[in-house]
């Protein structure tokens, strides 16, 4: 009888290999650490030891979830849907800027009736009008916008559309399977709900009063269908713009008021 001959080419333990990019993403966020760290003490950067340790903590959570939701893989079909990334990232600051504009002129509503500007969060990263430094476009603006998306959009909205969808399913007594499922599916109710619900979280965590909550859930909501609809580079660029430029975007608010008042 002809013995099979077995396959003797190195397979890949799929456990081993996500491990194996996690230790990476740390080694990454500790050798980042450590450039950062250095450059402070050779004045080439004015940036705080807790916004150091901040963004080498961001690296490897990015990078956790990037390998849990499958690496390379999920950022090519993922990252920029549009045929045109430059339409992509054109589309992602247009709607930054629009965002922050329309949520600073909510926030400065109560003025009209003699009350106080509506606060944000004392967590919120901002950078300050003169202040447009890399420091400040690091610390304030990318790393938060990419780590927020990450955590809120790619892992939040995963799973809360999948815990939705088995929700629905349950109510209806539906027995298809929870496999195949396209989480990003807004016309759907799990969708819908997913966005919903992770943008009610992300306002939570950011806004100090139920007063300031419509500052963040718009954004939320912005960033979750930009996502959806176009990429998660998108949804980054929105958030980082939105973020760095939102003082100027408030100056600019106020002076058009002023000019009509």
């Amino acid at each position: 009888m002809k013995r099979s001959v077995v396959d003797n080419k190195f397979k890949t333990n799929k456990v081993g290999l996500q491990m194996g990019y996690i230790i990476i993403s740390f080694l990454i966020s500790i050798l980042t650490m450590q450039v950062l760290t250095l450059f402070k003490l050779m004045l080439i950067l004015d940036i705080q030891m807790s916004d150091v340790l901040y963004i080498g903590e961001a690296i490897l959570i990015i990078g956790t979830i990037l390998t849990v939701i499958g690496g390379m893989d999920f950022l090519k079909d993922n990252l920029f849907r549009e045929e045109s990334i430059l339409k992509g990232i054109g589309i992602g600051t247009i709607s930054g800027l629009g965002i922050m504009f329309i949520t600073y002129l909510y926030r400065i509503i109560p003025v009209f009736i003699g009350k106080r500007v509506i606060a944000i969060g004392s967590n919120q990263a901002v950078s300050t009008y003169k202040d447009f430094s890399f420091e400040s476009l690091l610390v304030t603006s990318i790393t938060p916008a990419i780590l927020e998306e990450f955590v809120f959009r790619v892992g939040g909205f995963t799973i809360c559309a999948v815990i939705f969808r088995f929700i629905f399913q349950q109510i209806r007594k539906d027995k298809k399977s929870l496999i195949e499922i396209n989480v990003l599916n807004l016309r759907s109710r799990y969708g819908l709900m997913a966005l919903i619900f992770t943008s009610l979280i992300f306002a939570i965590m950011h806004g100090p009063s139920i007063l300031s909550l419509p500052i963040y859930l718009l954004p939320g909501l912005l960033f979750g269908f930009l996502y959806c609809k176009y990429g998660l580079g998108v949804s980054i660029v929105s958030h980082c713009m939105s973020n760095y430029l939102s003082s100027l975007i408030l100056t600019l608010v106020v002076f058009l008021i002023n000019l009509l008042v």
